[in-house]
């Protein structure tokens, strides 16, 4: 599995994998 990418909006908090 690759690392995640956190972003964080308002008012959710996502991960997305990242893929190179």
């Amino acid at each position: 599995m690759s690392k995640m990418l956190k972003i964080h909006f308002p008012k959710v908090n996502t991960y997305f994998p990242l893929k190179s």
